[in-house]
This record gives structure tokens, sequence and C-alpha cells, in this order.
């Protein structure tokens, strides 16, 4: 099982972010509202879980509001991936 947490953070606009990540070909999508008007930048936590036995892990996040891809919202570097009890800074 590989776990994957990311900080997704946004400094402005509004609507729901929907993370999307593609763990080794798995995808898994979240909706996040990390930003409320009027208050500072905020962020949110997503945590994804895959299986797999392979031994390699490639992974690609992607961001949009509303369908769209966005440049106003962003994932800090992901933070923790946990694989088998063994833990890799990323």
């Amino acid at each position: 099982t590989i776990t994957v947490m990311a900080n997704c953070e946004r400094n402005g606009g509004s609507g729901a972010i929907t993370v999307t990540i593609n763990i080794n070909g798995q995808v898994k999508t979240a909706e996040v509202i990390p930003y409320t008007a009027g208050l500072p930048a905020m962020y949110q936590t997503v945590v994804f879980s895959v299986y797999t036995t392979s031994p390699v892990v490639d992974i690609s996040v992607s961001l949009r509001v509303r369908g769209q891809y966005t440049t106003s919202a962003s994932v800090w570097p992901l933070v923790m991936v946990s694989r088998s009890g063994n833990n890799f800074t990323n």
C-alpha cells in the first residue's frame, strides 16, 4: 500500500478544488475547499492510498476548479509517501 499526503493551498478565488493524484496508474480524486473568502490563505491535507506490488512509484498531481486546470491553487510537496511501513520524504 502506498499512502500519499498532499497539502492543498489556494491564495484566492472560490469554488472547490478537485485534486487528482495518479499513483502507478491508479487515480484517486478528492474535492477540497481550502480557502474561505475574507480569511487568510488556508490549506487542507488530502490523503490518498492505493495498493500496489510494483517497486516503482510514479506519482502525478493535477488541480482543477470547475473542471478547468487552475493556477490559483497549489499542492505542496507531497509531504510523505509511506509504503509498507517505510517512509520516504519527497
